[in-house]
């Protein structure tokens, strides 16, 4: 068992579901679309499902599956660099929707938006490069599925499509300092 690989995906998987339902909460929750259909049988809502359970398998591999041929003898040494991928593709999911929710309050579409976006991306090219060195073929599949959804739909189309105007939501009002009155 990979154990800081395992602590890290619960610690970081717990607080990406926290800022995800916070987000879901906030009064912005309909912005966070962009783009995006919201119908239910859409490609998006199929391809995250399909992330989702890709995304759950390849973390069970990596965790659990001390077979793979990273984990032996000469490649023992760099499994490091799957924690580090999961370190980068989890920091950006982390990130995500407070930066969104900020980006929205300040009705500016943030760069540091669509650096969270490319962090979870990059995480996820990452893995699916140790995928490919692990010979296994569903373990290929899912990294491949992973990689795709965060890329393309994540940090192209939804930083694309995604609107930050007021659609729906008030408007942040701007304060004049003249008009302030001290006590």
């Amino acid at each position: 068992m990979y154990s800081e690989l395992c602590f890290l995906i619960i610690t970081f998987g717990l607080l990406v579901l926290l800022t995800y339902a916070e987000a879901l909460r906030s009064n912005n929750n309909k912005l966070l679309w962009g783009g995006l259909p919201r119908s239910t049988c859409n490609p998006w809502v199929i391809s995250m499902l399909l992330t989702v359970v890709s995304f759950l398998y390849m973390s069970g591999m990596w965790v659990w599956n001390e077979d793979l041929i990273i984990y032996t003898t000469p490649y023992k040494d760099i499994r490091h660099i799957v924690l580090f991928q999961y370190i980068l593709f989890l920091a950006g999911a982390v990130l995500w929707a407070p930066l969104t929710l900020i980006a929205l309050r300040r009705e500016q579409k943030l760069y540091s938006v669509l650096l969270a976006l490319w962090l979870t991306a990059s995480g996820s090219i990452g893995l699916f490069v140790m995928a490919c060195g692990t010979q296994d073929l569903l373990m290929i599949i899912a990294a491949t599925i992973c990689m795709l959804h965060h890329v393309i739909f994540d940090a192209i189309y939804w930083w694309f499509t995604w609107d930050v105007g007021s659609r729906g939501s008030s408007k942040t009002k701007k304060v004049d300092d003249r008009t302030l009155q001290f006590i």
